[in-house]
C-alpha cells in the first residue's frame, strides 16, 4: 500500500489520484480496488453527499420573476417620508388609525390585480365630498387607455369601499 505524499495533497491514503476517483464516480464505472478500498469507499461517500447537497440546491433555486426589480423600484419611489394617519370611522364602534403610507399601500395592491398597467404614485385626499384618489401608472400590456383606467378606477373604488369603507368619488389615472 503506498503512502500518501504530504506534497500531492490529491492523493487518498492508499495513492489513488482523488481526480480519477471522482471522473470514475461520475462516469459511474468504479474500478476494482476503488470498490473494495476503505479510503476510496469513504472519499466515494463524501462525494455522493456533496453532490447530492448540490444537486439539491439546483433543485431549490428559483429565479427571480422577470419584473421583480421594476416592482421593487416602483414601490419605492412611490413611498414617501411619514404623511401622518388617517383616522376610519367605524360608526359608532370607534375608530381606527391608518397610516397614508399603508392606505396607498393598499390601493396599489388592488391595482395590481388588473393586467396590463403598473401603478406606481398613489395619492388620496379626504374632504367633505369624499375621498380623491390620484393613480400615476405605466403600461405593460396592450389594453387601450380608457378600457385600462376603468379598471383600475374600478379597483380602487371596490378595495377603498372593502377594506377602507370609503366612497371613492373621483380617481384620476396618469399614464407614464
Amino acid at each position: 500500500m503506498a503512502v500518501n505524499d504530504p506534497d500531492d495533497p490529491d492523493l487518498l491514503p492508499c495513492g489513488e489520484s482523488v481526480d480519477t476517483l471522482l471522473r470514475r464516480l461520475r462516469a459511474g464505472r468504479p474500478s476494482g480496488h476503488e470498490r473494495t478500498c476503505p479510503h476510496c469507499r469513504a472519499a466515494a461517500e463524501e462525494f455522493r453527499v456533496l453532490s447530492a447537497a448540490q444537486d439539491e440546491a439546483a433543485q431549490e433555486t428559483v429565479a427571480a420573476p422577470p419584473d421583480l426589480v421594476d416592482q421593487v423600484m416602483r414601490t419605492v419611489r412611490a413611498e414617501v417620508r411619514s404623511g401622518g394617519f388617517v383616522t376610519l370611522d367605524a360608526g359608532g364602534r370607534g375608530w381606527t388609525r391608518m397610516r397614508r403610507e399603508a392606505v396607498a399601500a393598499l390601493l396599489r395592491a388592488a391595482c395590481d390585480t388588473v393586467p396590463g398597467a403598473a401603478v406606481g404614485r398613489c395619492r388620496f385626499t379626504t374632504g367633505p365630498d369624499g375621498v380623491a384618489v390620484d393613480l400615476t401608472a405605466r403600461f405593460t400590456g396592450e389594453v387601450p387607455a380608457p378600457r385600462l383606467a376603468d379598471e383600475l378606477r374600478r379597483a380602487v373604488r371596490e378595495s377603498a369601499l372593502r377594506h377602507l369603507g370609503w366612497r371613492v368619488t373621483r380617481v384620476d389615472v396618469r399614464f407614464q
